[in-house]
């Protein structure tokens, strides 16, 4: 069975182990820094982060600035490719709680996406995620002021700090 097929019915684990101890070597021996050498990172990242894997999410954001910057290297910035790794690495930071991060790369990807005439269909894919993430943004800030706001009243009631954490 094809590892691709493995991530694509939700065995990331094992298509990632796969990836990593096999195919990634032999990729990065062979072609170096090549398109499918970056491809292949982008597929090990996307899988650690599908398999919620939150303990690797910082080497699944190093997959995908390694595969970014491969991309922009061999293509440079204004290519296709390129505006979809940014978009990749922009759903990976928002996958992993960095959205903020993730909007700035999203909003790149956007942008080159416009300039080169994309099509409807992929900038409203890119758009739909954007909005996801401002969501996902404002929710964080609404939680933080409704915590700041519990904090501050239990201060005015003379609550035990031991119970304030609670």
């Amino acid at each position: 069975m094809s590892t691709v097929v493995f991530a694509h019915i939700g065995k990331h684990e094992k298509a990632v182990k796969i990836w990593q101890g096999e195919t990634l070597k032999v990729y990065r021996r062979i072609l170096g820094y090549h398109p499918f050498t970056a491809t292949l990172l982008e597929y090990i990242a996307t899988s650690i982060t599908q398999n919620n894997d939150s303990q690797n999410g910082n080497e699944a954001i190093s997959f995908m600035q390694e595969s970014l910057t491969m991309r922009i290297n061999l293509l440079g910035d204004e290519h296709f490719d390129t505006a979809r790794a940014r978009f990749g690495l922009g759903r990976v930071l928002s996958k992993l709680g960095r959205h903020r991060e993730a909007l700035r790369s999203i909003d790149h990807s956007l942008e080159l996406l416009r300039k080169m005439q994309a099509s409807k269909e992929e900038i409203e894919n890119n758009m739909k995620k954007r909005n996801e993430i401002e969501k996902a943004i404002e929710f964080e800030e609404n939680v933080s002021i409704m915590n700041s706001d519990r904090i501050n009243k239990c201060e005015d009631e003379n609550v035990p700090a031991r119970i304030k954490i609670l």
